[in-house]
């Protein structure tokens, strides 16, 4: 309760509130009590921020404050690591029009102060929550149960190790290449109800956390090329259990040839909780991967192509400007996407294409 901050306003659904407005006397208070926590670790590592941007408060205000951050912890990349938990637009499932703006003017603060990003959808969500774990209606506290799944299964190898000392550096280092390339996409498994005895193997687990139907945000996978992905075991499994799973799994996966190593394992003790009530059955071990990989060109696409819909007509830009943004922060924040899009397209390059090019050029 001490720590809890909040205003009387909401923001509309409208990132220049959050950012230039409403957010402005909200981000003092908030960066007080922060730093109090921070001072009471005893092993500070860095901040995980869990936001939407959809909205004006999850895209506005969360920029403005990873702005902050930078300036009394450390700009850019330097400094403790921030982590976004994001939760991306939907391609079908959105809950505001002006989305598409608030995520684009959002990316270029997050693409300089944060160190990585894992993005989720609700749509995908929805999807797994109503046709893998059969809940008939499904509503956001079951999205909700899914994300926190997720969230801490990627942070229990910082939580609970085998005498390991993971950091976020640790988790982070061999998964973003280059700044530019920060977006990460997530899966798990299993995704089994509860009632079912039956639980998956180690192997049977592992292919599973790298299908389509496992992950959490909306887009294809089969045929883009990985640039690191991290697979994050937990529970009773064995270093001798994944050896060959993963060793399979590195065969199917288009892994860039200048990669310092593609597929990556980490073993944590504890077993997942199972939330009493909750929609995912209880096990005695799970799997939950991340990858970083050309496949979020398509998430950042889908996006993009609303915005130019929307920029085009001008559409509802008037809002914006009345909070104190300006024109041109539209062109910047569309612009950043595409460069983002290309960082990716341009990185899939393999060496020996590139030497190829180079010779003809």
């Amino acid at each position: 309760q001490e720590q809890f901050v909040a205003g009387k306003e909401g923001t509309a659904s409208n990132y220049s509130s959050g950012y230039y407005s409403i957010g402005k006397p909200l981000v003092d208070p908030l960066l007080d009590r922060i730093r109090v926590l921070a001072e009471g670790c005893d092993a500070f590592d860095g901040f995980l921020l869990h936001h939407s941007c959809e909205g004006g408060t999850g895209s506005g205000f969360a920029s403005l404050l990873l702005e902050r951050l930078g300036v009394d912890y450390g700009e850019g990349h330097k400094g403790p690591h921030k982590v976004a938990f994001s939760i991306w637009p939907s391609p079908r499932l959105t809950s505001t029009v002006v989305a598409p703006y608030n995520a684009a003017l959002s990316f270029p603060a997050f693409l300089q102060h944060a160190t990585a990003r894992v993005l989720f959808d609700n749509e995908a969500m929805l999807d797994i929550c109503a046709r893998q774990l059969c809940v008939e209606h499904p509503t956001f506290a079951n999205v909700n149960r899914l994300f926190a799944q997720m969230v801490s299964s990627v942070t229990a190898p910082m939580r609970f190790n085998n005498g390991s000392t993971e950091t976020l550096v640790d988790a982070l280092s061999l998964l973003v290449p280059y700044p530019a390339m920060q977006c990460l996409l997530p899966s798990y498994a299993p995704l089994i109800p509860p009632g079912v005895a039956e639980q998956p193997s180690v192997a049977e687990m592992t292919v599973s956390a790298f299908q389509t139907s496992s992950m959490l945000i909306k887009c294809d996978p089969r045929g883009c090329k990985e640039f690191a992905c991290r697979a994050m075991f937990r529970g009773d499994v064995q270093r001798g259990d994944v050896i060959a799973p993963v060793a399979v799994m590195s065969k199917h996966l288009h892994i860039v040839d200048w990669a310092p190593r593609g597929l990556q394992t980490v073993i944590s003790p504890r077993a997942p909780f199972a939330v009493p009530g909750g929609d995912l059955a209880r096990v005695s071990k799970a799997c939950c991967a991340l990858s970083n990989s050309t496949a979020v060109v398509q998430v950042f696409a889908h996006v993009g192509r609303r915005f130019d819909v929307l920029h085009a007509k001008k559409a509802f830009q008037w809002h914006f400007h009345g909070q104190g943004m300006e024109s041109g922060e539209f062109e910047e924040a569309r612009e950043s996407l595409r460069m983002a899009e290309r960082d990716y397209v341009e990185g899939a390059v393999e060496t020996a294409e590139a030497e190829e090019e180079e010779e003809e050029a």
